[in-house]
C-alpha cells in the first residue's frame, strides 16, 4: 500500500494519465512480512492479499478502474478486467459522459438521509 500511495502521489504532481494510474494498480508484488498487517488470517494468506492487484487462485482482483471527474462535471473512466487466472480479459472499457453532475459536498455523509435526488434533474441535493 505504501508503494502504491507513493507512486500515486508522484503522479499527482504532474499530468494525470489513466494508463499510468492503471499501471500503478497493476502492482502484483507482495509486501515484506514485517510490513504485513495482522488481520487474523494466516501469514501465507496475508502475503497473497498484500499486492495492490491480488492473484490468489480463484480469488483476486477482477477489475481496476480509473475515474476522472472534471471541474466542469464531465466524467470519464478507463477500466481493465481480469479473468480468474489473473490474465487481462476482454477489451479495455473507456467511456465518457457529457452529463454534468452537481454534487452537494456540504451534506452530512454520515447521514444518508440528508441527501435526496431531484426527480426533475436527477441531481443529488442536501435535504
Amino acid at each position: 500500500m505504501r508503494t502504491g500511495k507513493a507512486r500515486l502521489s508522484a503522479q499527482l504532481d504532474g499530468t494525470l494519465s489513466a494508463e499510468h494510474l492503471l499501471e500503478i494498480l497493476d502492482d502484483t508484488h507482495e509486501v515484506p512480512d514485517d510490513e504485513l498487517p495482522r488481520t487474523g488470517v494466516s501469514l501465507n494468506w496475508e502475503r497473497q492479499l498484500s499486492p495492490l492487484r491480488i492473484r490468489a487462485g480463484e480469488y483476486g482482483t477482477r477489475s481496476s478502474t480509473v475515474l476522472f471527474i472534471s471541474t466542469e462535471g464531465e466524467v470519464s473512466y478507463l477500466e481493465r478486467s481480469f479473468d480468474p487466472s489473473g490474465a487481462e480479459s476482454g477489451p479495455r472499457a473507456r467511456a465518457v459522459s457529457h452529463r454534468v453532475l452537481e454534487l452537494p459536498l456540504h451534506c452530512n455523509v454520515g447521514d444518508p438521509a440528508s441527501m435526496k435526488v431531484s426527480p426533475a434533474t436527477m441531481n443529488p441535493y442536501c435535504a
